[in-house]
């Protein structure tokens, strides 16, 4: 490999930006990271960190996972439920692969994710940055790149770069330098998410999720003894309202404990609403010549897998892989094999967490009774088994 200084530049500083700017770092890159707000701020409350996400960032640095990785709360059965209480399908945590254990962190040990908050994830990342790598309040405008190099702007800078990490989340502004075609979308559906501080969150032993008519409501507890919720409500449902006046209590008042406490014991001002959008259909390609796409700004899609962090982190990963040998001149030749690893994979797990969306807020009444009922005859560790699959990815060169 070239002993030239290699230099990057990484434009958002989300899960994505942030890993990816990390192991960047870390395999001797020069690392610019841009971000337009004045400070690294988590939108969200919090989040599933799968197996596989560990395992992408343990291949960053084996000591953020331990900064993380806490007591895992659901350890007693969780699954899915009707709004009556009554259960279509639970499974109980269960040891998966032990022996990987030691490489992937102690949450591998679980078919269930680790539920991490976002500025948790967010400072154990930060850390993996250097100091002088950050730029805050730069606002990329716009990036040149071809095969002898690549300029991003911003307001009144440029930064010269080797590879441009385009990390700029679902409204990117650079994805349209690799692909002008994609575009966003709404997916039908509003989300709530908040955290319960554990000195006001009702005392939960275990995690679930319920499917009611066009609504969804699941509640997970965390190591700290607090509660990360998240509900859903349909589009088409007329109590819907686009400026976000909905009754959230009463949408839910009628469904069963501890759904209507759990509402009751949050401020509304920790209450984080959000209409969902994904990419669809995705980019043809994730790489033009110098430039790469990374997390939501390649692959945006719905939360009901659970695996859009997880995705960034893994991008991350291969793409510090991918490039790792490279010298200067040689990154466009290296970049075609992180499109090969990520969009298939990405494509295929968007589609699915779309398809789980859809069934997830059937409103049709018998269509609602169909679907739960399909549900109750799926084996329980077999309905589980098709969720954790997407889980068993490794990094690149670890692969047995």
């Amino acid at each position: 490999m070239s002993t030239q200084q290699r230099r990057a530049v990484v434009v958002g500083a989300g899960v994505g930006g942030l890993a990816a700017a990390g192991a960047l770092a870390r395999d001797g890159w020069q690392v610019d990271l841009l971000e337009r707000r004045p400070q690294i701020r988590a939108v969200g409350a919090g989040l599933s960190l799968w197996p596989n996400a560990l395992r992408a960032i343990a291949a960053i640095d084996p000591a953020a996972v331990d900064q993380l990785r806490g007591r895992n709360e659901l350890q007693d059965m969780v699954g899915l439920r009707r709004p009556d209480g009554r259960w279509l399908s639970r499974v109980e945590p269960s040891p998966a692969g032990a022996e990987d254990a030691d490489s992937a962190g102690a949450a591998d040990a679980f078919t269930v994710p680790l539920m991490v908050t976002r500025p948790k994830l967010y400072d154990v990342l930060r850390d993996l940055v250097p100091a002088e790598s950050l730029h805050l309040g730069r606002t990329a405008t716009g990036v040149d790149a071809g095969p002898a190099g690549a300029v991003v702007r911003t307001d009144g800078e440029e930064y010269p770069a080797d590879l441009v990490v385009a990390a700029d989340g679902i409204h990117s502004r650079l994805r349209t330098s690799v692909d002008p075609r994609t575009r966003t979308r709404g997916a039908g559906y509003v989300t709530w998410r908040a955290l319960i501080p554990p000195e006001s969150a009702p005392a939960l032993v275990s995690g679930s999720e319920t499917w009611g008519r066009g609504q969804r409501f699941g509640c997970i507890p965390l190591a700290d003894g607090g509660v990360y919720w998240y509900a859903t409500l349909a589009h088409a449902d007329p109590r819907y309202r686009a400026d976000g006046a909905e009754d959230l209590p009463g949408l839910f008042a009628d469904w069963h404990d501890p759904v209507p406490r759990l509402l009751g014991a949050t401020p509304p001002d920790r209450i984080i609403r959000t209409d969902i959008e994904l990419l669809w259909p995705l980019p043809r390609t994730f790489v033009r010549d110098r430039l790469v796409l990374l997390g939501d700004a390649a692959h945006a899609m719905t939360p009901d897998l659970g695996q859009g962090a997880c995705q960034a982190l893994e991008d991350a990963v291969e793409l510090a892989t991918v490039v790792r040998s490279a010298g200067p001149g040689e990154v466009p030749a290296a970049l075609p094999e992180y499109d090969r690893l990520r969009r298939a994979r990405t494509t295929g797990l968007a589609r699915q967490a779309r398809v789980l969306g859809l069934i997830g807020q059937v409103r049709n009444p018998l269509g609602a009774r169909l679907r739960d009922r399909l549900i109750s005859l799926v084996p329980a560790n077999k309905a589980s088994r098709s969720l954790t699959s997407p889980t068993t990815w490794e990094p690149t060169g670890v692969r047995s």
